[in-house]
């Protein structure tokens, strides 16, 4: 399997933002097939350019701009609401508290073989964010063994994926608004509430995706510990 997990800019993400630019260009009346009527019009001008993807890639490249000026840290700050919240944050604490709904393994096997870590983990008096970058720390650590696996690759190039379309919907909405200031065009209400919903679609897509990859990395972890046990 190709090891750029970010591959997807070049085809998913650049097909979801350029399929969702001529969807706004349809909606605020500027996409129009062209007739031949006489003389080309400015108007059929506009939509024979369009139609042929040009104003769509222009487009595009200032929404990629904007995507690419957010860092990773504001991307999931926005998905998650919050600094920290990611899965790696609560992994540990998840566990333990049964908010981790797996049967590839146990609360006991996890509290067992990763007691160093819920040593510190268990320790309330720490703050909770101190915790939370400790947890992360200590699951990043984990990852690390397993981040070429297959079952990893796909599963982090799948929340990825999720994630980035989420901000590019958000990226749209604000080209769109930019847009419409720009040539004082009327604020179509579905529209905005069409990206909205993609937005909290993906959001929602990217945090499974996200807790899924997680739980597979402990999982996998538990898993070789397990047959080493096994062989001995």
């Amino acid at each position: 399997m190709d090891n750029n997990i970010k591959n997807y800019r070049e085809k998913e993400l650049r097909n979801y933002a350029i399929a969702n630019i001529l969807i706004i260009l349809y909606c605020t009346k500027k996409l129009a097939f062209l007739q031949i009527m006489g003389s080309m019009t400015a108007n059929s001008f506009l939509g024979l350019l369009i139609n042929s993807g040009l104003i769509g890639s222009f487009i595009y490249c200032y929404v990629f701009i904007i995507d690419s000026v957010i860092s990773s840290e504001w991307k999931d700050f926005i998905i998650y609401f919050g600094k920290n919240k990611r899965p790696g944050n609560t992994i540990f604490s998840d566990i333990e508290n049964g908010k981790v709904k797996d049967d590839r393994f146990s609360k006991d096997d996890a509290k067992s073989f990763y007691s160093n870590i819920y040593c510190q983990v268990d320790d309330k008096t720490k703050p909770d964010q101190e915790n939370r970058k400790f947890e992360n720390k200590e699951w990043y650590k984990i990852y690390l063994k397993y981040q070429n696996e297959t079952k990893i690759l796909v599963l982090n190039r799948d929340y990825l994926l999720c994630r980035d379309i989420a901000m590019m919907s958000v990226s749209l909405m604000i080209v769109y608004f930019i847009l419409a200031f720009l040539f004082t065009l009327t604020i179509n209400i579905r529209l905005v509430i069409f990206l909205g919903f993609e937005f909290v679609i993906c959001r929602e897509a990217a945090k499974s995706k996200a807790q899924r990859m997680a739980n597979t990395v402990i999982a996998e972890d538990l898993g070789k510990n397990n047959k080493s046990e096994a062989g001995k």
